[in-house]
């Protein structure tokens, strides 16, 4: 084997001379892959792990959707192709003007949201951070707009939160819930560390380090 990737939905995948070979918690081969560019899986990052009950894997040059028997999902291949993530998997095409545009597909492989956007993250907690070109916003899983593209940079949603930056600069940075409504900022956790506290003498631990 080239090379071994981590256990995902009972299988882990192992790049061979003609294509992946998937082993089982025993060891045990449970599926070979065949394909013609190996080349190509050597830096292929997920190396066909398993989502949702599909894989990703490299085919001429392109990649495409394999289900857990092996058997192709879909007729198309795609020049750029992640794992799933909510029913949803980025995908990527050469737009009209020479940018790279990305949109996302279902499970059956089938573009759902079109690739409109320079940039994007997978689904988390029923949204994606997307970016039609400078700013960024999120969708739903039907594409539509949630929370307007009004932010610099913008995270996957966690435990109801996301991190943006609302401003230019590495400076700014906050957290929305799922209104867009910014509901802890730079500012807000800053004001907690810089104010000093008082002894019970009611001077400062400053005035106290700084005599």
């Amino acid at each position: 084997h080239h090379r071994l990737g981590p256990f995902s939905e009972g299988l882990a995948a192992a790049s061979t001379d003609v294509g992946l070979q998937y082993l089982d918690r025993q060891g045990k081969e449970a599926l070979t892959v065949r394909y013609r560019s190996v080349t190509h899986a050597m830096g292929f990052p997920e190396l066909g792990r398993f989502s949702q009950g599909r894989a990703v894997i490299p085919d001429r040059g392109d990649y495409r959707l394999i289900d857990k028997n092996g058997e192709r999902i879909g007729k198309q291949r795609f020049t750029h192709l992640r794992p799933f993530s909510e029913g949803r998997a980025i995908y990527g095409k050469d737009g009209k003007d020479h940018s790279f545009k990305r949109g996302f597909v279902d499970l059956q492989g089938k573009p759902v949201i079109p690739a409109t956007f320079e940039s994007v993250g997978p689904f988390s907690e029923g949204l994606a951070a997307v970016s039609p070109k400078d700013r960024w916003g999120y969708i739903d899983p039907q594409g539509k707009i949630v929370i307007p593209m009004r932010f610099w940079k913008a995270l996957p949603f966690s435990q109801g939160l996301a991190g943006v930056r609302p401003k230019p600069g590495a400076g700014s940075f906050a957290y929305i819930n799922k209104k867009g409504k910014i509901v802890l900022s730079r500012a807000t956790w800053s004001a907690g560390f810089t104010r000093t506290p008082k002894l019970k003498d009611g001077s400062t631990r400053r005035g106290r380090n700084h005599r």
